[in-house]
């Protein structure tokens, strides 16, 4: 509708309208997650697909190992949501280097 308002005066009056949900999403921001500790390099890799170029048709999904912080696969492209595609990069990362890790950690999208 064309409206500007700056940054103090929308969240003072969100905070005004909903106390509750105001207070419910900052001590959500304050949970910890547990330390995951990884015994050495490719123990565990963690798998996701970032979905920030999905608008423009680019899809990027990724593998990261726990230990390293090495990027063992980066695959951008046009199929990374669906199933057989995540897939089929595993197993091409796979027989390139001639080991897989013990674990895979990935959350429970509709590609996973």
């Amino acid at each position: 509708m064309g409206h500007v308002f700056s940054h103090d005066r929308l969240t003072r009056a969100i905070r005004e309208e909903d106390p509750q949900g105001v207070h419910r999403r900052l001590t959500r921001h304050l949970h910890r997650r547990k330390a995951f500790i990884s015994p050495g390099p490719n123990f565990c890799w963690s798998i996701d697909a970032h979905d920030k170029l999905h608008h423009w048709g680019f899809d990027i999904y990724a593998a990261v190992d726990q230990y390293s912080r090495f990027v063992p696969w980066l695959y951008c492209g046009i199929t990374a949501h669906i199933q057989v595609s995540v897939f089929t990069q595993y197993v091409t990362i796979v027989k390139k280097h001639g080991f897989y890790p013990v674990f895979l950690r990935s959350d429970r999208s509709v590609e996973t």
